[in-house]
């Protein structure tokens, strides 16, 4: 079995082994528990984190930002994609074409949105936040 700590701050210290017959019980050391002492460490009763940059929330684990921050970068890159889609089916649109269906939106409000998409990743002071994603033109 294993034994999960955090520190103090919920911050993810690790797992260590029960003692298992003969093999010895591992601990946390001084430098793993850094910058807390291994004294203030505490141990918790629960799955390890997704992800080791979650926070322990006493109880669960907050939602990791590095998890939050691929889902972003994956929305943003699929939804460049779709608006370039979206720019075709417009010029194809004004060039006549039956089979073209654009969305709603003109081909300004697309070009102000893929901007705005381009922007969507870390350092926008919003990101990663997905209610705050750019929304579509209506």
């Amino acid at each position: 079995m294993t034994i999960h700590y955090v520190r103090p701050d919920g911050s993810y210290v690790g797992g260590y082994s029960e003692k298992d017959g003969d093999i010895p019980a591992a601990s946390p050391s001084a430098r793993d528990a850094a910058p807390a002492t291994v004294k203030s460490l505490i141990c918790i009763d629960e799955e390890c984190p997704e992800y080791a940059d979650q926070i322990w929330q006493f109880p669960g684990w907050a939602p990791s930002r590095m998890k939050l921050l691929a889902i972003e970068n994956a929305w943003r890159d699929s939804e460049i994609q779709a608006v370039s889609n979206q720019l075709m089916a417009i010029e194809e649109a004004e060039a006549g074409s039956d089979d073209a269906e654009p969305l709603p939106g003109t081909r300004a409000e697309w070009l102000i949105y893929r901007t705005k998409v381009r922007a969507w990743k870390d350092g926008n002071i919003e990101f990663p936040d997905e209610m705050k994603r750019p929304a579509r033109p209506s």
